[in-house]
């Protein structure tokens, strides 16, 4: 239903893959706002709270600097076997609840001391914007907030079966759509005469604070940075 593969126009769906990370951004980036979240402090999450993991904050998650033991890589071997953890957690065990998956990868670097690009931290932003607002459809929010703000009306968040946003990957719209995000964020998170996203978590979105050695490409928050 969202696209088959043939020639693509103005009409046709595509899957965003991580443009829905930086999506998800600007939702926690709303609900921060509004709320009022320390991004300084460790987060709540009951699975850390007896191990290393307790130390981890929001802003560490939104930089990627969890320290979580999390392979982003999706080569299979000859044998059809895979150490990749993202293939596990999109289309493996880990499909059915994206969120829990996530959560449960151990501590491998001190949080903050090493950057690593990893879908799964994604997730557990999403899980956690879902704590934020009291086990709220954070689809739903994104819908309201971003995607009608701006007219996205081909826009589709998609949810797994525990009702986790798998805001790693998976949002799907046209061309089109997905470039009215991008304006956004060159306005300064402005759409018209509503500010839409806060000013400053647009600019924090993109200093740069990590080089990713394989592309070149700098990192910022949830955002990728092309110079």
């Amino acid at each position: 239903a969202f696209g088959s593969g043939g020639p693509v126009d103005h009409d046709t769906t595509l899957i965003s893959w991580s443009m829905a990370k930086s999506m998800t951004q600007a939702l926690l980036s709303i609900v921060i706002d509004e709320i009022g979240i320390d991004v300084d402090a460790p987060v709540d999450l009951a699975e850390w709270a007896s191990d290393g993991r307790q130390k981890i904050t929001l802003r560490q998650l939104l930089q990627m600097r969890d320290g979580l033991d999390f392979v982003e890589d999706y080569i299979v071997d000859e044998s059809g076997n895979s150490v990749s953890h993202v293939i596990d957690m999109l289309f493996g065990s880990g499909a059915e609840d994206v969120a829990t998956y996530a959560r449960s990868r151990p501590l491998k670097n001190e949080p903050g001391s090493v950057w690593s690009y990893s879908s799964g931290t994604t997730n557990i932003i999403c899980s956690l914007l879902r704590q934020y607002i009291g086990d709220g459809d954070v689809a739903e929010l994104l819908k309201q907030r971003i995607f009608d703000s701006l007219g996205m009306t081909t826009a589709t968040a998609r949810v797994d079966n525990a009702g986790n946003f798998i805001g790693s990957s998976y949002v799907y719209a046209t061309a089109r759509d997905f470039a009215k995000f991008g304006y956004l964020y060159l306005r300064g998170g402005q759409w018209e005469d509503t500010q839409v996203v806060p000013l400053e978590w647009v600019e924090a979105a993109r200093v740069q604070h990590a080089t990713d050695e394989e592309s070149g490409h700098g990192y910022g928050l949830q955002w990728w940075i092309w110079k």
